[in-house]
């Protein structure tokens, strides 16, 4: 299956490509996230986090049934993605964006999926943290490397 949506090409990092929030999209982004569980070891997702930010009212209708859409599919799959994704990472796109809010959607990502998820301060840490929440060893050699939160 070709991948439109998400890169492997550094797995076990998996990159998620940012994207118009559409339902073609999403149902996309659902049914390479299917063939991912089904088919590949476990893995971490690098999301891009430049439209985490985004709000647009007139896409509000759309919003809500991809949403809808991504809570009936995690419904179904919940265990296995929890099982396979060791950590979701959230990477500083640029030094303006407001780090508050990322901070806010890094723990509302963590809390709904109960998986680990983590802010990448700076890009030359991405190997250290992916190492970590696969590994779950917080031992490594970077002052910007820390584990944020302990999940229940």
């Amino acid at each position: 299956m070709p991948f439109k949506l998400l890169s492997l090409e550094d797995f076990p990092n998996v990159t998620m490509s940012d994207f118009d929030i559409t339902l073609e999209n999403t149902q996309i982004w659902l049914a390479e996230i299917d063939h991912l569980l089904t088919n590949y070891q476990d893995f971490v997702l690098v999301y891009t986090a430049t439209r985490l930010c985004e709000t647009d009212p007139q896409d509000q209708i759309t919003s809500k049934q991809c949403r809808q859409l991504v809570a009936q599919w995690f419904h179904k799959q919940r265990d296995l993605l929890k099982q396979k994704c060791r950590g979701v990472i959230l990477p500083i796109q640029n030094e303006t964006e407001d780090l508050t809010i990322l901070e806010v959607y890094r723990e509302e990502i963590e809390s709904y999926y109960k998986i680990p998820t983590e802010v990448l301060y700076h890009p030359e840490d991405l190997p250290l943290l992916a190492h970590a929440l696969m590994n779950d060893c917080w031992e490594a050699h970077s002052t910007h490397l820390y584990k944020a939160s302990e999940i229940s």
